[in-house]
């Protein structure tokens, strides 16, 4: 399992616009230190495809790992679903995203799967006045009541969007938004829905997968 560090001046630009609406837009590997190629993720990936198939996989096939120290101080276990995996991580500017990449059975490629942003978040507000300012600037969303809101064993609170979106909330959503206990991080985890796992699998499965990880961090 490869644990690459890499930092340029460049986000995956599609997904952090998702991320952050309302604003404009660690360790090395133990096995490889080279630099891989910064995933190129597109407005198609962020688009659920609801017509899909569910196929939810059982607990025997769903593989846990333990990431690296982030340089944020994160650490957690992350999913590869059974299959060969590489946890990328991308930085910049008081942003810290992962994402996971495992191979596509069919075509031998490395196909995104889930990513993890962390925010840096100076105003201490709460996260719900978070998520109102920086993503549901039409206020449909907490309107709407389609989200979970909870906190989990190791305190962190999170909203985890249920959906259906609203139409006055233009854009896709990403799955939940959370805040680290101390309140100095904001955590978003978006499903990548061209993703050959995640995008035929049902909420509730993502749910899981997405909590756990969320039960798991540790904070530095």
């Amino acid at each position: 399992m490869e644990f690459i560090k890499k930092k340029f001046a460049f986000i995956a630009l599609a997904l952090l616009a998702v991320v952050l609406v309302g604003c404009g837009g660690g360790g090395s590997s133990p096995d490889n230190d080279t630099e891989s190629p910064a995933t190129n993720l597109d407005e198609n990936d962020l688009n659920d495809s609801s017509d899909a198939p569910v196929t939810d996989l059982s607990d025997e096939e769903i593989e846990w790992h333990q990431s690296e120290t982030l340089s944020n101080g994160v650490r957690y276990s992350y999913a590869t679903f059974g299959k060969p995996g590489t946890l990328i991580v991308n930085q910049e500017r008081g942003i810290t995203q992962t994402i996971l990449e495992t191979v596509d059975d069919t075509t031998g490629e490395a196909r995104p799967q889930y990513a993890i942003t962390f925010i840096e978040n100076g105003n201490q507000s709460s996260l719900v006045d978070w998520f109102e300012t920086n993503v549901d600037l039409s206020g449909s969303i907490i309107a709407s009541g389609n989200y979970i809101a909870g906190a989990t064993n190791n305190g962190i609170e999170y909203l985890n969007i249920t959906g259906p979106i609203p139409p006055e909330h233009v854009g896709p959503i990403p799955d939940l938004y959370a805040f680290s206990p101390s309140g100095d991080l904001v955590i978003v985890i978006q499903t990548i829905q061209q993703s050959p796992v995640l995008a035929a699998s049902s909420q509730s499965f993502r749910d899981v997968v997405y909590l756990t990880i969320l039960e798991s961090m540790t904070f530095q």
